[in-house]
């Protein structure tokens, strides 16, 4: 049997409840770069009352990739803490599946910076 793959572990590794309640499912993975792609699902219940995903449920969302970045990139035996978080929000995220990238732009010993992006169901930044 083929030894497992760096996907197949990543897929395996707990990332506890918060991940699971963004609905988070990791579609690839690449050591190379730690370029991931990783799905969520905006709920309604995640939503202001314009209907609009809050912020914050967007952000979770973009550091949970990013955090994946950071694990795929260091082999899968690296655990990661946040140190900054900037984020712009270019347009209104509404309930639905959004797909999460992100990427290693560079990884230290203890430190690693990251960059991301999402997209809704139709694409949109």
């Amino acid at each position: 049997m083929p030894a497992e793959t760096l996907l197949e572990a990543q897929r395996r590794r707990d990332r506890g409840a918060a991940a699971a309640r963004l609905g988070h499912k990791l579609l690839d993975c690449a050591e190379r770069d730690g370029a991931v792609r990783v799905a969520f699902t905006a709920e309604p219940a995640f939503c202001n009352p314009l209907g609009q995903v809050q912020g914050g449920f967007l952000s979770a969302m973009l550091e949970q990739a990013m955090f994946d970045s950071a694990h795929c990139a260091a082999g899968g035996g690296s655990d990661v803490a946040l140190l900054e978080l900037t984020v712009q929000f270019l347009a209104p995220a509404r309930p639905g599946p959004i797909l999460a990238e992100a990427r290693v732009s560079r990884l230290g010993r203890s430190i690693a910076f990251l960059s991301g992006q999402l997209q809704d169901g139709g694409g949109t930044l």
